[in-house]
């Protein structure tokens, strides 16, 4: 499966394409936007690359349908109560390198700050996913592999990538590809694994603000039974000081001392 690489912000112009599994995408800055760009020939040229190991498309089919989908997706579309952009602009297509260039979106969803995703609630995430669903519906395509590694964010806007496993007007099918183990893939509960993801980084997000607190302010409680624990030691010390300070034996070892001392100086 495609996914966005975590790249630092490159230039335009030659760059290394970074493989991930046979395809490839790279984040670059063109004109101060950052776009996502997705190509379908393998740069190592391996035999095992020949064909998509998930669909069973070889590259050019394989990027035909990808860039279909996208086009399909960028038209209006009607749906109740769904406004807004949920899926990558498509920006341009190179049919003779099979690759595109699309809007870059974000990060995905497990590797975004949490405290982006904190912000949107479940209800936010349960409309998302129904209105993503509903237009996928209404433009005849199925995503097999909806979940929230395939779901950026940037700001409060969420957006569905990676179209991978995917069908178009029923094309390619279940039964056309049963041996290319498409037939295992299912359409997962898209809202709920949404909201598991966020519940997740939530809680890690709660976790380390506690640990980062009690770094900066230090214990805040000690009970009262050490305290009188602590206060009994310290005070037992400063007894046995004084003893020591007041005892006869010290006092006479200590002129013992000093007596011989002098001795060794008039010697």
């Amino acid at each position: 499966m495609m996914r966005l690489l975590s790249v630092g912000v490159l230039a335009l112009g030659p760059i290394s394409a970074e493989a991930n599994g046979c395809y490839w995408t790279k984040v670059v800055v063109e004109n101060n936007v950052k776009t996502v760009h997705k190509g379908f020939r393998d740069p190592l040229k391996r035999r095992g690359c020949r064909w998509n190991h998930d669909s069973g498309l070889r590259p050019p089919e394989a990027y035909a349908l990808e860039v279909a989908i996208l086009e399909r997706l960028n038209e209006p579309r009607n749906a109740s109560q769904c406004t807004g952009r949920y899926f990558p602009r498509l920006l341009r297509r190179h049919d003779n390198n099979l690759s595109f260039v699309q809007s870059y979106d974000g990060t995905n969803l497990l590797e975004s700050p949490s405290t982006a995703q904190c912000s949107l609630s479940n209800e936010d995430l349960t409309r998302f996913a129904t209105c993503a669903e509903a237009l996928l519906e209404a433009a005849h395509v199925v995503h097999y592999d909806l979940k929230a590694k395939n779901t950026v964010i940037s700001g409060d806007q969420l957006t569905a990538i990676d179209f991978d496993l995917a069908t178009l007007d029923g094309r390619p099918s279940l039964t056309d590809l049963s041996d290319r183990r498409y037939r295992t893939r299912t359409r997962t509960a898209y809202g709920p694994a949404l909201r598991e993801a966020r519940a997740a980084r939530c809680a890690l997000e709660r976790r380390s603000a506690v640990l980062r607190d009690r770094e900066v302010r230090g214990p805040t409680h000690v009970s009262a039974r050490l305290r009188q624990r602590r206060e009994a030691v310290e005070a037992a010390r400063g007894r046995q000081r004084d003893f020591r300070r007041t005892s006869p034996a010290s006092a006479g070892g200590a002129a013992a001392v000093e007596a011989a001392r002098r001795s060794v100086v008039r010697a």
